[in-house]
């Protein structure tokens, strides 16, 4: 009993010991403190007709707009900021924010060359006012502003992106906004973080400038740095809706073609022809995706973008779900890059950031279903022995790769072979079966037909306060029974059984007395 008190006494005292939880100590362990908030404390003014209430009502879909005839002026006060955040409604590079000291004289200037959505400037010491205008005749618009102390920023600010690069191993394009995540949630962490290959995700729709920021978080979930592209077309849910119109098939393959020759991208990878649940924009997207790679390289069709970017050869596609020249991504490896996670936890991490979501659906991510992020198929391929590997055939001459480190197939080709394609479009190709490589799984998972709407919560820990209740209730429990042992007399009469006996004889006094 002593001990059982004893053990009470140490959960209660020492409940992270007790839990086997290690208290950490140093500045490696402590995170950065946060940074503070000092939006509230300044000033906003602007000879723009209306109250640039926008910019401060932390509503990401309403905007207030500026330009070098109106711009915004902040007076900080005294806040004495550390960073501005900037939300701005679109991507426009046109924009200049001036940091003045309280005689207003220019401290520092910076004009956006790149369109960032998201901005975060340091604030110059001694800085006093802001301003942020258009350039030239450029209207731009701010969807949120925030200041922060110094500390470590919050999502989305925290994030340090890198103009998109002139020039791609591997494009991911998705139709919305967390498509990357749910079907095609390996390829950025395997290709990108873990092996070093240079990539993107491209954005098909648009919806809202709060899922704009949700998709950021989700692609840096994943590992990817160089910022995403976005499409800025309208996400339409039915093909019936009138705005349907907007991302017609023409729409959206011109955009390709555009885009693959600007970025030029030596891999694709896309979505199901058959749109996973059959989603009309997922069909559109995938179907555009395949069909603009010969077009692209087409210097008669778009020749505006054919002379502003030239044309270009896209060497491999990779659709999900493609039923012929199977590949399966080996989604069950430690990835060193997330310090051990597998590509299915990390996309589920990424899926996660669409918290917006959530109250709509929610999807499985996973690669044990029939709508695995582990299956794609080659869909197209410009070289002569694709292989199994997706950089496979394509020489290192053209590639962008970060790392060092090199596929065991890649082979550097002669002669640029001619294009040919698979069975969704004119020939098929065949996949060596022998050849084996990190990328890929040897022993896949079993696929199973699993309902999409699933919603694959994580099993909740259990708390500590559980545990010590089951704890106490478990001391109480042998408090009485040793209680009960006690009791038992010598002679292997029990003193609780006499009780009994003499309280039956009492009840049956009482009954005969009603009786009578």
């Amino acid at each position: 009993m002593r001990f059982i008190c004893l053990l009470l006494v140490l959960l209660f005292l020492f409940p992270d010991s007790a839990m086997g939880e290690e208290k950490t100590e140093g500045p490696e362990a402590s995170a950065a403190p946060k940074a503070s908030v000092l939006t509230d404390r300044i000033h906003y003014s602007s000879d723009m007709p209306g109250y640039p209430r926008q910019v401060r009502d932390r509503d990401l879909d309403t905007s207030f707009s500026v330009s070098a005839e109106y711009p915004l002026h902040i007076d900080i006060r005294e806040s004495q900021p550390a960073w501005l955040c900037i939300a701005w409604e679109y991507a426009a590079p046109k924009r200049s924010v001036r940091f003045l000291d309280k005689n207003n004289i220019l401290l520092e200037e910076v004009n956006t060359l790149f369109p960032f959505h998201n901005e975060v400037l340091s604030v110059p010491q001694n800085t006093q006012y802001i301003e942020l205008q258009g350039l030239e005749d450029a209207v731009v618009s701010i969807s949120d502003l925030y200041l922060y102390g110094e500390g470590a920023l919050p999502e989305p600010w925290c994030y340090d992106w890198q103009p998109t690069p002139e020039k791609l191993d591997f494009l991911v394009v998705a139709t919305h906004f967390d498509d990357d995540a749910i079907w095609l949630g390996a390829v950025m962490p395997l290709l990108g973080a873990e092996e070093g290959y240079t990539g993107v995700i491209l954005y098909m729709t648009y919806q809202q400038r709060l899922r704009l920021n949700e998709a950021l978080m989700g692609a840096w979930t994943m590992g990817e740095r160089d910022y995403p592209l976005f499409s800025m077309l309208p996400d339409v849910y039915l093909e019936k809706y009138l705005s349907a119109a907007q991302f017609s098939y023409d729409i959206v393959l011109q955009y390709m073609v555009r885009c693959y020759r600007q970025y030029k991208p030596l891999v694709v990878f896309t979505q199901d022809l058959e749109g996973e649940y059959g989603h009309w924009q997922h069909k559109q997207t995938a179907r555009c995706a395949l069909d603009a790679i010969p077009l692209a390289a087409d210097s008669t069709y778009d020749r505006e973008s054919a002379e502003k970017y030239g044309v270009w050869q896209v060497q491999k596609a990779y659709t999900h779900l493609y039923p012929e020249n199977k590949i399966q991504l080996d989604t069950r490896r430690a990835l060193t890059a997330f310090d051990g996670k597998t590509a299915v936890e990390v996309a589920n991490d990424a899926y996660k950031k669409h918290a917006s979501q959530f109250s709509y659906h929610a999807y499985r991510v996973a690669d044990d279903y029939k709508y695995s992020i582990a299956d794609f198929g080659l869909s197209y391929s410009a070289v002569q022995d694709p292989g199994t590997h997706p950089f496979a055939g394509i020489g290192d001459s053209l590639l962008c790769r970060k790392s060092a480190k090199a596929s065991e197939e890649k082979t550097v080709p002669t002669d640029t072979p001619a294009p040919k394609q698979t069975t969704a479009h004119t020939d098929a190709l065949t996949t060596p079966a022998d050849h084996t490589d990190t990328l890929m799984s040897t022993d896949a998972p079993a696929t199973e037909d699993t309902p999409l709407p699933a919603d694959g919560e994580e099993e909740e820990p259990v708390s500590r306060s559980m545990v010590i209740t089951g704890c106490i209730i478990l001391a109480v429990g042998l408090y009485f029974k040793c209680r009960d042992i006690q009791k038992k007399g010598p002679a292997g009469t029990n003193e609780e059984d006499a009780e009994d006996e003499e309280l039956e004889e009492d009840l049956d006094a009482m009954e005969e007395e009603e009786d009578d």
